[in-house]
């Protein structure tokens, strides 16, 4: 009698810094099973004029694809996925000190960073830190209000890796002068560089909290990628991705990766051979959509219920060569978002209807409710009319958008946060 085999299958991926196929040797975390589905270039064969009969094909694998489509989810340690990332084109810059402080520092000005266990009531732009309950606020006219995430982030890892203490103040200048009179702990930004100053010289600081991910197509890095089943092992070499995220407020963020790569060989085991062994990425932590900032053009709040994110990744396979890879030649992130009308939300429920251009921030976290991913889109304009739904008796719509550049390489960002 015939033994089955099993349809089980586990995906090995590695970065690929040449053309030559390189055994992978990283598990990917995977949350449905990836079956290989290879496919061959068909020639059509024409009859002769002088014969009857129908047309033929013959089939070619010297340039043989192999699309892969990898499920999950976010989890808290992006490590598993670095390479998947890295092959959608998604270039990547830390989120440091020179990242986090000119956003409160204008170029030519300074302000006092308050490290302290109770409200120092300090004069208006200056930042207290909390040392007690690890927040972070800015002092307004109107009061304290929160700072951005990054800001927040950077201070906290200041109080927890002990750099500053409950009593400590701060002063950060942003300019090309160096400052006169600098007190221990002083902080100068100058351009890119960041320094503190440690009672007798300036030091270079690079403390970084966090990666940054942008769409470009300047630095397209390509991997070889395995799928390993029981008897079976498919080999994909010069493999790009397109990436998809979705997700609904307080339920899980899902990735799609759907690979293109060149099949560079199928082997099968002996029939005497021991199976092959199987194993995935460890799962951790997943990773839950927590809070959503969308303010359309006139700056109204819209009621956000869930989104999707397509990279919209233009793959085309290289047949110039005998590398037997992909590119990617062009990307058009797109954004399908489903909001909720609600009589807080109803004037941006009413801009969403008149098609009018928006601005999301999208705040992921784990369940402790730190955060760790964001996606950030400057400008999404309209792309399709809008459909109004029913939900449970309530009134939803879905709109499609096109995720604009306003300044460079910034159709979206997606950021990844360090654990403080």
């Amino acid at each position: 009698m015939a033994n089955s085999i099993l349809s089980k299958s586990a995906v090995k991926i590695v970065a690929q810094p040449s053309d030559a196929y390189v055994t992978p040797t990283k598990n990917v975390y995977t949350e449905e099973k990836v079956l290989p589905k290879s496919e061959y270039t068909k020639i059509d064969v024409k009859p002769s004029s002088l014969e009857g009969g129908m047309d033929s094909e013959v089939f070619s694998a010297d340039f043989a694809k192999l699309p892969i489509e990898i499920k999950s989810s976010l989890q808290t340690d992006i490590a598993p996925i670095e390479t998947l990332l890295d092959i959608c084109s998604l270039a990547s810059t830390p989120i440091n000190e020179a990242f986090v402080l000119p956003l409160i520092v204008a170029s030519g000005s300074n302000i006092d960073v308050i490290f302290a266990d109770a409200d120092p009531a300090t004069v208006n732009g200056n930042i207290w830190v909390d040392t007690a309950n690890l927040t972070v606020q800015v002092q307004s006219a109107t009061g304290l209000i929160d700072v951005s995430i990054e800001v927040r982030q950077l201070f906290l890892k200041y109080v927890t890796d002990g750099t500053y203490a409950n009593g400590s103040t701060v002063t950060i200048t942003n300019g090309a002068t160096t400052p006169a009179t600098p007190a221990s702990g002083d902080i100068w930004i100058n351009g890119s560089t960041v320094q503190s100053y440690d009672g007798s010289a300036w030091n270079a600081l690079d403390t970084q909290i966090g990666t940054r991910r942008y769409p470009t197509l300047s630095q397209t890095k390509k991997a070889s990628i395995d799928v390993v089943m029981k008897r079976l092992t498919f080999q994909g070499v010069g493999a790009v991705s397109n990436l998809t995220l979705t997700g609904e407020i307080d339920g899980r963020v899902n990735s799609t990766f759907s690979c293109s790569a060149g099949l560079n060989k199928t082997i099968e085991l002996d029939a005497t051979a021991p199976d092959n062994s199987l194993s995935l990425a460890t799962a951790n932590e997943f990773i839950v959509l927590g809070l959503a900032t969308v303010l359309t053009e006139d700056g109204n709040s819209i009621g956000l219920k869930s989104f999707e994110l397509n990279m919209g990744n233009v793959i085309s396979q290289d047949k110039s060569s005998e590398s037997n890879g992909f590119d990617i030649t062009d990307f058009a992130p797109t954004l399908k978002i489903g909001a909720r009308m609600t009589k807080d939300t109803k004037a941006g429920f009413d801009d969403l209807i008149a098609s009018k251009a928006f601005k999301m921030e999208l705040l992921m976290v784990n369940l402790a409710k730190k955060p760790k991913y964001r996606i950030v889109i400057p400008k999404a304009t309209y792309n399709e009319a809008t459909s109004l739904e029913d939900s449970e008796g309530r009134l939803n719509c879905t709109k499609n958008y096109r995720c604009r550049t306003i300044n460079g390489a910034d159709n979206f960002y997606l950021d990844y946060f360090l654990d403080i």
